[in-house]
């Protein structure tokens, strides 16, 4: 009896169009040390990071250990709960799993809802900076995704010359979705931003890339003239 895997073709290789961050050397040193780092200090400043992360974690330390720690040490292990606080709906089952309920992991009640705010600026300032259109579209922040765009046209010609296949799915981090949609060019994921002060004003994290952020390109045959018309989606919405 057939099933609906029977014509299914699986690659589970990993694949350096996908996973670019892994495989650039060039990218892990902007990472570390890029011109976007003094620009997102300049924004963390405006937002009173320092402070926020000093009465963070005196919630959890005694003064002894707290004269211990870096201001740099108080702002990562903030920034760190702040992360937990943010997946907590995407690993429900995860958390079921591990005998815990929603309730032991109420991290959102160790904040205010004001430096939750400043957080998730800050979060998807990094973001945009780092893996968006950020001050310079033609960083290597967006060109690093050069090779997966050249990757969707070599097989939409194949698929154009062969027809042998009916959908061909990749599946990376959303993270993968920023610059790819950057280099496309698409409006509201490939702005570049003059002051970063207002890196929000065009490009959204939420927009870009939420949970399960995708891009589709469909393809419509007209079969009177044999042409094609394309149409490019971000997260189920016409790009243009």
């Amino acid at each position: 009896k057939p099933t609906s895997t029977e014509k299914v073709t699986f690659n589970f290789a990993d694949d350096d169009h996908l996973r670019f961050y892994d495989f650039s050397k060039t990218y892990e040193e902007f990472k570390e040390n890029g011109n976007w780092v003094a620009t997102y200090q300049k924004l963390a400043e405006s937002k009173q990071l320092k402070e926020i992360s000093n009465k963070f974690t005196v919630q959890f330390f005694k003064s002894g250990y707290l004269s211990k720690l870096t201001q740099e040490d108080k702002i990562a292990f903030t920034e760190d709960i702040y992360g937990f606080y943010t997946i907590l709906n995407a690993v429900e089952a995860e958390i079921i799993q591990a005998g815990l309920t929603a309730k032991e992991l109420d991290f959102k009640s160790l904040f205010s809802m004001e430096d939750l705010s400043v957080l998730g600026t800050l979060g998807d300032a990094e973001d945009f900076l780092t893996k968006g259109p950020g001050m310079n579209n033609n960083g290597i922040q967006v060109r690093i995704a050069a090779p997966l765009l050249a990757d969707f046209i070599n097989t939409t010609d194949a698929y154009l010359k062969s027809k042998a296949v009916t959908v061909d799915l990749r599946f990376s981090h959303a993270e993968t979705i920023a610059p790819f949609a950057a280099i496309m060019d698409i409006k509201g994921a490939s702005e570049s931003a003059k002051d970063v002060m207002k890196f929000n004003q065009n490009w959204k994290a939420e927009n870009v890339i939420p949970f399960s952020a995708n891009i589709q390109w469909i393809f419509y045959h007209n079969k009177s003239n044999g042409k094609y018309l394309v149409k490019f989606l971000l997260n189920e919405k016409e790009a243009i």
